[in-house]
């Protein structure tokens, strides 16, 4: 019997849960004033020498750096070297947050510093500003120190398999390989002013490809962001689509009632604003719920118009 009550109960909370997320999703509106700019981009992977993917945060076409994939042979003194990995390189006016990567060797009375700038892997909601650890843009800063001769910028991750004579060795650079969505810090300048973003980067365990899958700045100069805030206004345009845009969820789907562009897209964040499905949904009139979801969600709609944002009870069928 008390197993009977306890069903109910959890029948009844569930119930609730959803007739509260329906009350929320019927006054959340989109937030004219909030400050962080995001765009979601159709996931981009890099997987051959020279693939590149153009950083510019703020989309004014001045682009802040270049996310580029390297993978070469080079053969010194009988020694064949396999570089393969991604950087971020032609840093204009932007900085990347990065680990400590110094090492010296000391020959005799001189001390020579060879560094590989290499870019901080930061976990979701990490406070990305002016005082966490170091920013480089890839520039050697004395004259005793060079940046690495594979990799010209800031070191993503990497990996060099090195086939020597009688022994073959592989050393691997970095944080960001085999360690899922993770986020790099970016700060860079608008005009005379400094403004902190993120990138969402998942590279593979062995360094041989590279996913972006989508970024966001500061809208509001010196001002810090959280690693993942995508804020609930996005994209090319300060217009917002129609208020009353009619969607909704039941049944493990969502269902629009509304008109919408060809270029629409459909994305569901968590509530810590982790990307977990994006479409381009155009003049589809159902979007099946992907994943093994339960509970309170954000439904985002979005094209060259605007934006709009609902939370919803989401559950997969």
């Amino acid at each position: 019997m008390e197993k009977n009550k306890y069903s109910v109960k959890k029948r009844i909370t569930k119930s609730k849960l959803k007739h509260y997320s329906a009350l929320a999703a019927s006054v959340v509106a989109l937030d004219a004033s909030a400050q962080v700019a995001y765009t979601n981009v159709n996931d981009t992977i890099l997987v051959n020498n020279g693939d590149y993917f153009d950083i510019d945060l703020n989309n004014d076409g001045i682009l802040e750096g270049r996310i580029e994939f390297i993978d070469y042979l080079t053969t010194s003194t009988g020694v064949i070297i396999n570089v393969q990995g991604a950087e971020v390189d032609s840093l204009v006016n932007a900085s990347i947050n990065i680990m400590n990567s110094n090492s010296s060797t000391t020959t005799g009375s001189t001390t020579s510093t060879n560094s590989t700038y290499v870019a901080a892997a930061l976990n979701l909601n990490a406070n990305i500003n002016n005082s966490l650890n170091n920013w480089s843009n890839g520039n050697s800063t004395t004259s005793t120190t060079s940046t690495s001769s594979a990799f010209n910028g800031v070191l993503i991750g990497g990996k060099a398999v090195i086939n020597g004579p009688t022994t073959t060795s592989t050393v691997s650079v970095g944080q960001f390989p085999g360690s899922g969505d993770k986020f790099m810090g970016v700060k860079f300048t608008i005009g005379t002013s400094i403004h902190y973003g993120w990138l969402r980067l998942d590279m593979s365990s062995n360094s041989d490809s590279i996913t972006i899958k989508d970024f966001a700045y500061e809208t509001t100069p010196n001002t810090p962001i959280l690693a993942g805030d995508t804020g609930s206004a996005v994209g090319l345009s300060s217009q917002n689509l129609k208020s009353d845009l009619d969607y909704f969820a039941s049944n493990g789907r969502i269902t629009i009632n509304s008109e919408l562009a060809s270029n629409s897209v459909l994305s569901i964040f968590d509530l810590g604003g982790k990307l977990l499905q994006s479409e381009i949904i155009g003049g589809q009139k159902q979007v099946a719920v992907q994943g093994n979801l339960e509970g309170i969600y954000i439904v985002e709609i979005r094209n060259s118009t605007g934006v709009t944002r609902k939370k919803f009870w989401l559950e997969t069928n």
